[in-house]
């Protein structure tokens, strides 16, 4: 049986190379270019996807030049020349660190990057490499950041309300999309199976990548990305993704139902919540969570590139202590330092929720009781029942706009 299991899973890697492998098709790209936004900035050659939108026959063009880059494996070098503006985050600015880098490329190129990353996230998906409970960041058809903050939040309620020990350590990775080897990513793409097509466009699309920055005297002189991720390519994000999974893959396998279990329903949580970078490591003891900080470790050690930033690592433990249920200090360690705990005064930030020292979330608690509140006081007043629904209506609306604002 698995033998038989085996050549079937073979097969079906089989069949998805084969289609990740064929030139990009007239449908796909259409697709592609009916979702991008008309108002968006050019790229150096000046042409906006107005033009593609209105011109369908300039469509047919593209699938010729995107069928000689499939067979040819090499990537034309004005797709890899992309232009930055800096966008001054204040009113005055002295410093580089004060802007936000737009990045401006071709829109051939965006289009052309949109399907391949498409293909790229199904292969991974089909396939299986990619765990949708583990990895939430940039899939599509999932709310990651509200499924994690959810699963996070009602774990954390359960362990108050029943008195059970758990704890939580959030890692923070850092510059993680600029610290990934050009051969640590060309790897990944071999280890999860990626057909050398793949591997070799996206090789010689990084060998001939380079970037200018807009100034009032004109453009910068070319820079070469000699390492990290073009974080103005729609490609970078499933690059990371399939990068950030050899970690993943590694902690799962040391997880060993080390998650927290649900005292209503006795299940294990999952012990790996990642977002992207955003990495929780949810467990019951604090010594599963050590040995998976220790692997952690050990990831960032091997890639050569990749490394913590202990100070803006967290952890929150919650358990019996003496005869008093609180939170405590678990000593937890990454990066030869020891993890700070969430204070009072210093509430925790996790895909945009605040968690405070006894794990409550409160944007999310505090909202539900006001909204709740407000619901009595309308009830009280008489007010005719169209009128009431419109209320009812419009509130939570504007309540769960502000909630939950990166959705």
């Amino acid at each position: 049986m698995a033998l038989n299991d085996a050549l079937f899973f073979k097969a079906v890697i089989a069949i998805y190379i084969l289609l990740i492998s064929k030139p990009p098709t007239l449908d796909e790209i259409s697709s592609h270019i009916k979702r991008k936004s008309s108002k968006s900035a050019p790229g150096p050659d000046g042409i906006p996807y107005i033009v593609f939108k209105k011109c369908p026959s300039v469509r047919k063009h593209l699938i010729n030049i995107y069928g000689k880059i499939w067979s040819r494996k090499q990537i034309p070098e004005c797709f890899g020349k992309p232009m930055f503006v800096l966008i001054p985050k204040k009113d005055r600015v002295t410093d580089p660190k004060d802007t936000r880098p737009i990045a401006l490329t071709n829109t051939i190129s965006k289009i052309f990057f949109s399907v391949l990353q498409t293909r790229m996230t199904r292969f991974m998906l089909s396939n299986k490499y990619f765990r949708p409970n583990h990895q939430k960041g940039f899939l599509p058809g999932i709310s990651g950041c509200l499924e994690h903050n959810t699963l996070l939040s009602e774990s954390l309620k359960d362990a108050r309300k029943s008195e059970r020990q758990i704890t939580v350590c959030w890692i923070d990775l850092e510059n993680a999309f600029g610290s990934i080897q050009h051969e640590l990513m060309l790897f990944a793409l071999r280890w999860y199976n990626f057909p050398p097509l793949v591997s070799d466009m996206i090789a010689s699309y990084y060998s001939k990548l380079k970037f200018s920055i807009i100034t009032k005297e004109g453009p910068s002189k070319s820079l070469s990305y000699n390492v990290g991720l073009f974080q103005g390519c729609c490609l970078s994000p499933i690059v990371f993704n399939i990068v950030i999974n050899i970690l993943v893959d590694k902690l799962i396998s040391n997880e060993k139902k080390w998650g927290y279990r649900f005292k209503f329903n006795n299940k294990y949580t999952e012990s790996i919540l990642a977002f992207a970078d955003d990495l929780a490591i949810l467990t019951r003891h604090p010594k599963h969570c050590q040995v998976l900080l220790d692997e952690v470790d050990k990831f960032c050690e091997w890639t050569d590139g990749l490394r913590t930033k202990p100070s803006k690592c967290h952890c929150l433990c919650l358990g019996r202590r003496n005869t008093r249920y609180t939170s405590y200090d678990p000593g937890l360690s990454i990066g030869g330092q020891c993890v700070s705990t969430v204070t009072e005064n210093a509430p925790f930030k996790f895909l945009g929720r605040k968690i405070d020292n006894i794990g409550r979330t409160p944007s999310l608690e505090g909202i539900v009781d006001s909204f709740l509140n407000d619901l009595n006081k309308v009830d009280s007043q008489q007010i005719s029942n169209v009128k009431k629904a419109w209320i009812y209506d419009n509130y939570l609306t504007s309540r769960l706009n502000w909630l939950f604002p990166r959705l």
